[in-house]
């Protein structure tokens, strides 16, 4: 199996219009019936529709570098208790290229549920800095959720959510926790591609270092996805 979001996530931050646009790409190998690698751009496996990571397109003052993140990763399923998936996985985390190479190491659990018309994804994790550690490369926390509803055999609208923050000797998770909320619907146009659209808030909940109004980050995905068997 091979699978390839191309999603496009537009800035629509206050006084930040399209400054940048990001292209967080995600890609998932199934090398066997339990195990898949996947090469992704999202810091702590934040909704992808929260953006800053991947190509960067933009001036220099939005996008000081065009390409600066990559994760690399496994994960593997332990357990299929009728409606219910549990799995565990590893990654590579590259926060960032320059100026600064940082480099953490991310590990942590998917639970899925699905039901006939409902699902419910979570996969929190947790990351530890392993080279240049420092502010934003300590430790951190990423649970992100996603519930989904099946209205039709065709459409499925969907909520993003979650929290995500670092913690350490120079952060504290009471500042730097984030809670983002995205709604969006996928449309499967044919088999084995869907679109979709989804619009989020990346800080609707945040700690005290986050600079804005809960309201002012806002952020516009619109993805394709196709998948080959």
């Amino acid at each position: 199996m091979f699978q390839i979001t191309l999603p496009v996530v537009l800035n629509f931050s206050k006084g930040e219009v399209l400054k940048p646009v990001w292209i967080p790409l995600d890609m998932r190998f199934g090398m066997a019936d339990r195990f898949e690698l996947f090469i992704s751009h999202n810091a702590l496996g934040k909704p992808l529709a929260v953006g800053q990571g991947g190509p960067c397109l933009g001036k220099v003052q939005s996008c000081p570098k065009s390409y600066n993140n990559l994760n690399i990763g496994g994960q593997y399923s332990l357990a299929r208790i009728g409606p219910v998936e549990l799995s565990g996985f590893l990654a590579a985390e590259f926060k960032q290229f320059s100026p600064d190479t940082l480099f953490a190491i991310d590990v942590g659990v998917g639970v899925k549920y699905v039901a006939s018309i409902f699902s419910v994804k979570a996969t929190p994790r947790f990351g530890v800095g392993a080279y240049k550690r420092g502010p934003g490369n300590e430790e951190g926390v990423g649970v992100p959720i996603q519930i989904a509803l099946q209205a039709s055999p065709r459409l499925a609208p969907f909520i993003d959510t979650g929290i995500f923050g670092m913690f350490g000797s120079s952060n504290r998770f009471s500042d730097t926790y984030e809670v983002p909320l995205g709604v969006g619907v996928d449309f499967l146009a044919t088999h084995g591609f869907d679109v979709g659209a989804e619009f989020m808030f990346p800080t609707l909940g945040h700690g005290s270092t986050i600079a804005g109004k809960a309201t002012d980050s806002r952020t516009l995905m619109l993805y394709m996805a196709w998948r080959f068997q």
